[in-house]
Parts: C-alpha cells; sequence; structure tokens
C-alpha cells in the first residue's frame, strides 16, 4: 500500500471504465463501500503492469462484476485531475456488452449493490456524472 501510495503521488494511474447499458438503453453503476464509499460509479479498475487495455477490460469485468464482456468500442477518457481519492488516475472508457452465458451479475468486494439508471442517480462520482451525461447526451 504504501508503495504504491509513493508511485501514483510521482505519476498518473492508468485504468479502465466500463459503459454496460441494458437493452432499455439504462446504464450500469456499483454502489461502493470502499473509498470512495457510498457513492455510485462505472465499474472500473486500474491497468496492470504487462497487461494489454482489452486485457484490462476483460479482467475488471470478470473480477468486479463476475461477467465476461465483448467490447463495443472506446467512448472517451475520464482526466480524474481532483479524484476526492488523492491521486490523479486516467480512466480510458469502453462500452462493453455482457457476453456471459448466464450474465448474471455477482459483486466483488467493492460494491455493495448494482443498479441500471436511466438518469444519473445522487451520489454519483463527479467525474462519471460529467462522463454519463455527455455520453447520454452524445446518444
Amino acid at each position: 500500500e504504501e508503495e504504491f501510495k509513493e508511485i501514483f503521488s510521482k505519476v498518473r494511474r492508468v485504468c479502465v471504465d466500463l459503459v454496460i447499458k441494458n437493452s432499455g438503453g439504462e446504464i450500469l453503476l456499483t454502489l461502493r463501500k470502499y473509498l470512495p464509499v457510498g457513492f455510485w460509479h462505472l465499474p472500473g479498475g486500474m491497468i496492470r503492469y504487462n497487461e494489454t487495455i482489452e486485457d484490462a477490460v476483460h479482467r475488471v469485468a470478470k473480477e468486479e462484476l463476475n461477467v465476461r464482456v465483448k467490447i463495443l468500442n472506446q467512448v472517451g477518457f475520464i482526466d480524474w485531475f481532483n479524484y476526492i481519492g488523492g491521486d490523479r488516475p486516467i480512466s480510458i472508457v469502453f462500452e462493453v456488452e455482457i457476453i456471459s452465458d448466464k450474465g448474471e451479475i455477482k459483486l466483488d468486494f467493492q460494491a455493495s449493490e448494482w443498479r441500471f439508471f436511466d438518469k444519473i442517480p445522487e451520489h454519483t462520482l463527479k467525474e462519471h456524472a460529467i462522463f454519463i451525461q455527455d455520453y447520454f447526451n452524445k446518444r
């Protein structure tokens, strides 16, 4: 933990975030149990050393939601320059489709709940709220 803090106090962290829509066009968000606690957000995570961006997308989907996904397209990026967590990650955002046989979402330890939304809920991470609003406006 201390090593990560030291590294990320000097360099930006690169992440992937996932936009997953249901058939009605609503976007899946999860409710954080860990920092930042109590905020809705897009599923996402850091790209690991020696991991391709595409592999990170698939790993994050499997680890955070227990689903397999197909990457549809890259839809933008988020510059978390004033991130509530203290460091300054950059997220590359991908629209993906769940392709798991059962499609059953099971959350990992980071989130307590998941839901599809057609409007941005209260207590959504600011950067995600801005991105999602822009995403909805472009569709």
